[in-house]
């Protein structure tokens, strides 16, 4: 059982590691290549980015303390239950967020408004 135990732990920390440097990757890419080549729709992919970062991090973090303020009592299913519920419209949120610079990112890009100045010769 401990063995089992140490391994389900590790798996979640390599988890848990592997989101958060996914969710980097991912914020460093729309504020570079995509702020800089499509500055109408990075907007929604970073805080798609963000958001995901952060939902990565607190996630666990409030499964964990959940689990071991309710460890000892019949709670802990519940508890999971509630988690897993508020956890449902936090990813369609996220989902939402993405599909929105995806569209955004299918359209073409807004033309560039030039200044109207004279020809100087």
């Amino acid at each position: 059982m401990a063995d089992s135990v140490a391994l389900l732990n590790i798996a979640q920390v390599l988890g848990v590691v592997t989101a958060i440097a996914c969710d980097v990757g991912a914020i460093l890419i729309v504020a570079g290549p995509v702020r800089r080549h499509r500055p109408d729709a990075y907007k929604p992919l970073l805080w798609w980015a963000i958001l995901s970062l952060v939902l990565a991090i607190f996630s666990p973090v409030l499964s964990w303390g959940a689990f071991v303020t309710a460890r000892e009592s019949e709670s802990v299913l519940l508890i999971q239950a509630i988690i897993s519920l508020v956890n449902i419209p936090v990813h369609v949120a996220l989902a939402l967020l993405l599909l929105r610079g995806l569209v955004r990112i299918a359209q073409p890009p807004p033309p560039v408004a030039m200044p109207e100045t004279p020809v100087y010769r």
